[in-house]
């Protein structure tokens, strides 16, 4: 133990930082569904019997637990947040400042839906982990011959259970495990029997998540909620709104990550500029230009507002935001084609490439999507970039280790300001409830927490949410809840 953390200091000061901070998170949203739900077998039968959930059993029991108390919550959260920042360190070699400064600078729209909401963490977080594990685990596989049984059977289970979470990830799994038995054939002319044996596994859990009477539902658009085209207009409708929210999440929402990504990749190619002739040098420039024109826009529309407002009412600038970061991904990858060939990393970018693309084909004809949905994405967008930096560290002047510390540890505090006064309205307003419901009152004001942006539903204004809230705590459905503003509710309680 002592030596794990002897060589992995950066991974244990980052998971006590990130501990700290989840401990101030709210509960919000379906949370306060969730933590009604009783942890045992029945609890899981009725998963299935009921409409208003889907196949996500996995996903759905560890929304229940995380919902249940605030401390195994982070506990749990934190393990799974180290445990990805461990394997990409693992496979990237990037420093785990880097990791932590870029998970602390993910678009907030994400982080707040898959970070900070419990329910939301249960389902994209964990699924992000279980996906890298079992890219893993089928590496392993795939390069070996023979395998122990208990061993197999072993990854079995994982590989089943990974495709109860979410229904993307599990369609990639059965489609990418379809794909690598065909490669291991082509290639070395033989079935790898365990890779096939381990097929099963993803089939069977594909048919346990896909089998939950709600897909049926949706397929005939008969759910009140999720939908899927099931006519070509329906389809082609659904296919644009959903690009434009697959552009503003994975490219155009992510400036600092996109931008770091063309930044590496041109420091690598100054450096190394003579190795290509003169036709690749100004193919490569041409690119260049796109991918910085790119990031200037994406500079304007996160840190401008008024980029942001004409876009909600504009439909063609939709569409040019759509057809803007397409191009801008074709350039990326051709850029790291032309540049990375001979790299030692290369065929790892073209594979975090490849991945990305078939995570977001399901995306496109399912609705509704939102910004958790691609979590998973970014941690994706995320590794490309350490492949990429590790090729071009050798050219970067200045100790950028040392810099994303120093930028971690100051948006380590200001989170833990940001969240601590969340945790402190949300503290004061359960005792002040309390109190009012010990005292008969029937319509009782309450605050909203403050910072909304980095809270997702974060107050129980609404009916269904207010009855879960009641229920946990025994209050009466007669009781009314009034929201104010934080500083409103201050003003009004003196």
């Amino acid at each position: 133990m002592k030596k794990f953390i002897k060589n992995n200091k950066g991974l244990v000061i980052g998971a006590i930082v990130f501990l700290l901070i989840s401990l101030l998170f709210p509960y919000s949203g379906d949370d306060w569904q969730w933590a009604l739900f009783k942890l045992n077998v029945n609890t899981i039968i009725d998963f299935y019997h009921n409409v208003f959930l889907n196949g996500r059993y996995l996903g759905n029991l560890m929304a229940i637990i995380l919902c249940k108390n605030f401390i195994i919550r982070s506990l749990i959260m934190t393990l799974v947040v180290s445990s990805i920042a461990y394997i990409i360190h693992k496979e990237t070699k990037c420093p785990y400042s880097l990791f932590w400064l870029f998970f602390m600078i993910m678009n907030l729209e994400i982080l707040k839906q898959s970070v900070v909401w419990s329910s939301g963490f249960a389902n994209y977080v964990f699924s992000t982990l279980l996906l890298l594990l079992n890219l893993l685990l089928l590496r392993k596989i795939y390069n070996k011959n023979k395998m122990n049984l208990f061993w197999e059977i072993f990854l079995g289970a994982i590989a089943t259970i990974s495709c109860l979470v979410i229904e993307n990830m599990t369609i990639f799994l059965v489609l990418f495990i379809i794909i690598l038995n065909i490669i291991y054939y082509i290639k070395n002319k033989k079935i790898n029997i365990w890779l096939l044996l381990i097929s099963i596994a993803y089939f069977l859990g594909t048919f346990i998540m896909f089998s939950h009477p709600v897909y049926l539902k949706i397929f005939e658009n008969g759910d009140g909620y999720r939908q899927i085209g099931n006519t070509f207009s329906s389809l082609l409708r659904t296919t644009i709104i959903n690009c434009d929210t697959i552009q503003k999440y994975t490219i155009l929402g992510n400036f600092y990550i996109i931008s770091s990504l063309v930044l590496f990749i041109y420091c690598f190619y100054k450096n190394n500029i003579k190795k290509y002739n003169q036709k690749s040098q100004k193919l490569i420039n041409v690119g260049f230009i796109v991918e910085f024109s790119y990031i200037i826009y994406s500079l304007l529309f996160n840190f401008i507002p008024e980029w942001q407002d004409f876009d909600i009412f504009n439909k063609i600038f939709k569409i040019f935001n759509i057809a803007y970061a397409l191009l801008y991904f074709l350039v990326l990858a051709g850029l790291i084609i032309a540049i990375f060939k001979k790299s030692k990393n290369y065929h790892n970018m073209l594979f975090v490439l490849s991945i990305i693309i078939l995570l977001i084909a399901p995306l496109l004809i399912v609705t509704p999507i939102g910004p958790r949905n691609f979590f998973m994405i970014y941690i994706l967008e995320m590794i490309l970039l350490f492949y990429i930096y590790y090729e071009s560290k050798v050219y970067i002047k200045f100790d950028l280790n040392k810099f994303a510390f120093i930028i971690t540890i100051m948006l380590s505090i200001f989170y833990g300001v940001v969240y601590g006064q969340i945790y402190n309205c949300s503290n004061n307003r359960y005792n002040y409830l309390m109190e009012k419901v010990n005292a008969g009152e029937k319509e009782i004001l309450l605050p909203k927490l403050p910072y909304p942006e980095y809270v997702w539903n974060g107050n129980y204004n609404n009916e269904y949410y207010g009855n879960c809230y009641k229920s946990i705590y025994n209050i009466d459905k007669s009781v009314e809840f009034k929201f104010l503003s934080y500083d409103d509710w201050k003003a009004n309680k003196k």
